[in-house]
């Protein structure tokens, strides 16, 4: 039996056999070798999630500060009544005067007060401008320039504190500033043992005034 072709011959059944055979051995071999694809399914990465540590709980409220007890009210103390004595035991409690009260000693006599205190002199620190001046003339024509300290060139001021009455006597010197020299602060103090009195104060002048207390300057000066 033979097939024909529609285009003219006819085909062959071993040449269809032939065909099929090769092509199942062309399968075949493409099966063999056919790579093997194995899938690998990634692994999914586990999804690390970082908590932030909770707040620390706050601190308790303080204890609220427990109430000043009140001290317990005094207990009342009943009155502790003492029973009336018996009628023979109770006894008068008017007192009757002793019989021989000694006599008061006489009070002994005061004695005489003091005699009155003087009345304190008074005592002024300023005089008339003309005697001060005469003071100053006396003084100066008085004082001694200490040889040493004209040798040694010492020079110097002190002011000298003078006391004395309305008579002109004098009556205590203090030096209250020093030149700085020995021999020149002695001779300051010593030119008033010198002149002993100075001219009395004049009548009119400061009448309410018993004493005087005035600083004159001295000057050392090398000429």
């Amino acid at each position: 039996m033979t097939t024909r072709k529609r285009s003219g011959g006819p085909i062959s059944v071993g040449t269809v056999l032939s065909i099929i055979f090769h092509a199942g051995v062309v399968l075949f071999v493409l099966h063999l070798v056919r790579p093997q694809m194995n899938f690998i399914t990634p692994a999914k990465k586990p999804v690390v999630i970082e908590l932030e540590p909770p707040p620390p709980p706050p601190p308790p409220p303080p204890k609220p500060p427990e109430p000043i007890k009140p001290p317990p009210p005094p207990k009342e103390i009943p009155p502790v009544r003492t029973p009336p004595p018996p009628p023979d035991q109770i006894v008068s409690t008017t007192k009757s005067a002793p019989a021989d009260v000694p006599s008061a000693p006489p009070t002994p006599p005061q004695p005489p007060a003091p005699p009155t205190p003087p009345a304190p002199t008074k005592v002024g620190t300023t005089v008339p401008a003309a005697y001060y001046n005469t003071l100053q003339s006396v003084i100066q024509n008085a004082v001694q320039y200490p040889p040493a300290s004209v040798r040694a060139g010492e020079e110097g001021e002190a002011k000298v504190r003078v006391h004395f009455d309305r008579s002109g006597q004098i009556l205590d010197v203090e030096v209250v500033t020093k030149t700085g020299f020995v021999k020149l602060d002695a001779e300051a103090k010593a030119v008033f043992g010198r002149i002993g009195k100075f001219p009395p104060i004049p009548a009119g002048a400061n009448a309410e005034d018993a004493e005087f207390v005035i600083e004159l300057p001295i000057n050392f000066t090398l000429n």
